[in-house]
C-alpha cells in the first residue's frame, strides 16, 4: 500500500497527463456520435444493406450516420504526408523546410489548406456512400462544411493530447478508431451471425 501512495505522490504530473489525455479520448468518442445539426433525420439512417454486405459496413464505416467527427484526422494526416513527400519533389518546399519558423509556417498553411480540400474530398465520399439521397438536397453543403470543422476539431484535440497529455495525440485519436471498428466488427461476428 504504501508503494502505491509513494507512486502516487512522484508521480502525480504523469497522473494528471493520464486523466488529462482519456478525458479527451472521451470528448472525441462523444464526437464520434453527435450527429450534424440541422439535417431531416432520415439522413441519419444508416444504409439498408444486404445481410452479407453489413459485415463490410462494420469494417470500412467509422459511424453508422453522418456525425461531426465522422471523418476524424484522417484528411490532415493525409495532407501531412503528401506535403512531406512534396518537399521531397519540389524545390522551393525544401528550401521552406531550410528556412526555420518562418518556412514551418508557410508548410503548415500549405498542411492546412490542403487538409480542407482533402475534408472536402472525403466528406463528399462519406456522405455518397452513408446518405446518397443528401447529395440531391441543398443541405450536402452544410454537411461537407460540419464535416470539415470536424476534421479541424479532431487535430486541435490531437494537439491538446500532444501538448499537455500523454503521447502523440494523431497516433491516439487513430488508435480510438481502430478499436471502435474492431469493436464493431467483434459485435457483428458475435452477435449478427451467432458465431
Amino acid at each position: 500500500m504504501t508503494r502505491l501512495i509513494n507512486f502516487l505522490v512522484d508521480k502525480k504530473k504523469t497522473i494528471k497527463k493520464i486523466f488529462f489525455t482519456l478525458f479527451i479520448i472521451l470528448v472525441y468518442v462523444i464526437g464520434t456520435r453527435i450527429y450534424i445539426p440541422f439535417l431531416d433525420k432520415s439522413y441519419y439512417l444508416p444504409l439498408k444493406l444486404p445481410s452479407d454486405l453489413k459485415f463490410l459496413e462494420s469494417i470500412f464505416s467509422s459511424n453508422p450516420s453522418l456525425c461531426i467527427l465522422s471523418l476524424g484526422v484522417m484528411p490532415y494526416v493525409t495532407a501531412s504526408i503528401v506535403i512531406q513527400l512534396s518537399q521531397k519533389v519540389f524545390p522551393f518546399m525544401k528550401e521552406w523546410q531550410e528556412q526555420g519558423e518562418k518556412g514551418k509556417h508557410k508548410i503548415n498553411i500549405c498542411t492546412r489548406i490542403l487538409t480542407i480540400l482533402l475534408s472536402l474530398g472525403h466528406g463528399w465520399t462519406f456522405v455518397q456512400i452513408e446518405s446518397p439521397s443528401l447529395l440531391s438536397s441543398d443541405c450536402i453543403f452544410q454537411t461537407l462544411f460540419f464535416l470539415t470543422v470536424g476534421v479541424f476539431i479532431s487535430v486541435w484535440l490531437a494537439d491538446l493530447i500532444t501538448s499537455k497529455g500523454l503521447g502523440n495525440g494523431i497516433s491516439i485519436l487513430i488508435a480510438i478508431g481502430m478499436v471502435d471498428k474492431l469493436y464493431k466488427t467483434f459485435e457483428y461476428l458475435l452477435f449478427t451471425n451467432g458465431l
